[in-house]
């Protein structure tokens, strides 16, 4: 197994010696480019500036080379006396100098950059405008940096791309992390990883056993513990019942109902952690069905139309998008009534409760709004902890149902939120699915 710190290096080695290779031929060959062109240029003027006249080889000469007028080199050949023996261009003025040296003249505006040489018996004079050998500079230093300009940005690409396909063991287990819902496949996989990731890599499955262990624990706890006693409170329910058929007298009958309403309780608070215990287990995504919104809605109010008859309360769709979500239908159908519960619960009677179905683009959410006596702003952090109730006092209940719901909610990938309502009192519960 390589080291990340091996991989880079070699990478990185290998890129800055590949745009080093690179970058040398490119400015080679421009390089050989403009050299050819100069020397081809030096003789296409020396074969303009040659010749037996005193002035030149003729202006046709310089068409017939393909040269420009005024990009040429103007030769001055004189005798001991400066007398001119041969001008190139007797157009042009161009001072002679004493002594053998080079020289910046300026003619007309133009400035001329001239060589002198002094000689036994002539004086030899070559002149080239100043600008053209600066232009001409400008030009080959261009060329020599554009290769290696072109290149950088094709390093910046192919470094992406090294880091990318060097750091990807470690998105994939970040990816590996993020997705972990199935209890099969605990442990994460070591191959492809860094040597130096390794350490870590272990130590994070050792986590990972560790909290599935206990996770394991809680739910086989919960559950068996739910499942030993519902058998036993069964049992003295129905005892209960024969006891208070036999029993007469107001007393007696009196004590029998407080005494079966307790036991009403346990029985109620050990169903909902059986339902904790399902809910807090791992879901696999793949199991999810698409879903019409609707329907699961419907269900679950028919679930608790009873209760809502019961207590007189006004309980119905007043908005119905039709909308599909990608979820567990028993899960759904469990945490919507789970809520309706609660505003049933909380509702006074002869209250109202609508449900709202809505959709946008990207999600769709069920809105549920009762008319009860709302929450404490304080108390609405902490309405999801379980055992948590805000009124204990003035109601029933175990504090496990809004506990449900947030791992209902968790296991499909939904959000729910509870607020204070803005126009009556009351609490608006909201259960939000991303669509696909």
């Amino acid at each position: 197994m390589k080291t990340l710190r091996g991989q880079l290096t070699a990478w990185f080695i290998g890129l800055i010696t590949v745009i080093g290779i690179a970058g040398s031929i490119g400015t080679g060959l421009v390089s050989l480019s403009e050299e050819n062109g100069f020397l081809d240029d030096q003789l296409r003027q020396i074969a303009l500036s040659v010749g037996d006249t005193p002035s030149a080889a003729g202006e046709s000469s310089q068409i017939i080379a393909g040269g420009d007028p005024e990009d040429h080199i103007i030769v001055h050949i004189l005798d001991n006396n400066l007398k001119t023996i041969r001008n190139s261009d007797p157009g042009i003025d161009i001072p002679v100098e004493t002594s053998t040296g080079f020289y910046d003249h300026v003619n007309a505006g133009v400035q001329w950059r001239t060589f002198t040489l002094i000689a036994e018996n002539r004086v030899v004079q070559v002149s080239q405008r100043s600008e053209l050998r600066t232009a001409a500079a400008f030009s080959s230093m261009l060329n020599t940096i554009l290769p290696i300009a072109l290149l950088i940005p094709l390093s910046w690409i192919f470094v992406g791309w090294v880091v990318k396909r060097l750091l990807r063991p470690l998105q994939t287990l970040t990816d590996a992390l993020l997705e972990r819902q199935t209890v099969s496949n605990i442990v994460l996989s070591a191959k492809g990883i860094p040597d130096e990731l390794l350490p870590l890599v272990s130590a994070m499955n050792n986590l990972l056993v560790r909290q599935h262990e206990l996770l394991e624990f809680r739910q086989r706890f919960i559950s068996d513990a739910a499942h030993q006693l519902r058998t036993p409170l069964t049992a003295l329910t129905l005892q209960m019942e024969n006891l208070k058929a036999a029993l007469t007298g107001n007393a007696g009958t009196c004590l029998l109902v407080v005494m079966q309403e307790g036991l009403s309780r346990m029985s109620t608070l050990l169903g909902q952690l059986l339902k904790l215990a399902r809910a807090d287990e791992p879901h696999t995504p793949a199991l999810r069905e698409q879903l019409n919104l609707s329907d699961i809605v419907r269900a679950s109010l028919a679930d608790v139309h009873g209760h809502a008859v019961a207590k007189s309360i006004d309980l119905g769709i007043t908005a119905e998008a039709v909308v599909k979500v990608r979820a567990e239908p028993h899960d759904l159908i469990m945490l919507f009534g789970n809520l309706l519960d609660n505003a049933i619960r909380y509702t006074p009677e002869g209250g109202k409760i609508d449900v709202e179905i809505l959709a946008s683009e990207s999600q769709a959410r069920v809105d549920i709004r009762d008319t009860g006596p709302g929450i404490p702003e304080s108390a609405l952090p902490l309405v999801f902890n379980r055992f948590y109730r805000h009124n204990p006092a003035g109601s029933e209940g175990s504090g496990l149902g809004l506990s449900i719901v947030a791992a209902l909610a968790l296991r499909n990938d939904a959000n729910v939120k509870l607020c204070n309502r803005d126009d009556v009192q009351g609490v608006i519960a909201s259960v939000s699915f991303r669509r696909d």
